[in-house]
């Protein structure tokens, strides 16, 4: 019924995501997810929303998914890697819209980010305006790699100082990294 419903196209995306949020409840009391198309298969991405203790139970549920399951879907733990834009309602959001800076912190980084694009969207949704931010940055650095080396997610900055762009952030983390 789900890759029915995402092949008739986006007309049907609530209740898409109320059928598959429905499913995934027999297993899950809390769970955010994404669905989509890649390739031959369909997607679920499971998200453990920057949380390393949901990270167990998601990849436990992907690696033991039915034969009969993983035949037609690809099952994710965590968003991989992306350079796309983010786009929720009235926003669109692309990484060269957001201003990085970072600092280490213990075996990994404080991240404090900008944009100047969902200030609005600060003052009057501070929450969506939040969940856009760490989106983009899971985008960015993919989401297990971002719980891994993001310790702190500072306040947003109102810093004209220097600034980087994703794509020089995944470089030092690189070389952070080693």
């Amino acid at each position: 019924e789900l890759r029915a419903l995402m092949d008739v196209g986006s007309d049907h995306g609530e209740e898409l995501i109320e059928r598959c949020s429905s499913a995934l409840h027999i297993a899950f009391d809390d769970l955010s997810f994404e669905l989509g198309k890649g390739g031959e298969k369909y997607e679920l991405i499971l998200t453990p929303e920057g949380m390393r203790a949901k990270l167990f139970p998601l990849v436990y549920f992907a690696r033991h998914a039915p034969a009969s399951v993983r035949e037609h879907w690809d099952i994710h733990v965590g968003r991989t890697p992306s350079l796309g834009a983010l786009r929720t309602g009235d926003y669109c959001v692309e990484m060269t819209d957001v201003a990085v800076w970072f600092a280490p912190d213990g075996d990994g980084i404080a991240l404090t980010v900008y944009c100047e694009k969902l200030l609005p969207l600060l003052r009057e949704d501070e929450n969506r305006a939040w969940w856009m931010l760490s989106t983009i940055v899971d985008q960015a650095l993919g989401e297990i790699a971002a719980i891994r080396l993001i310790h702190d997610f500072v306040d947003v900055a109102l810093r004209t100082s220097l600034r980087f762009r994703f794509q020089t952030l995944n470089k030092m983390i690189a070389c952070f990294l080693g």
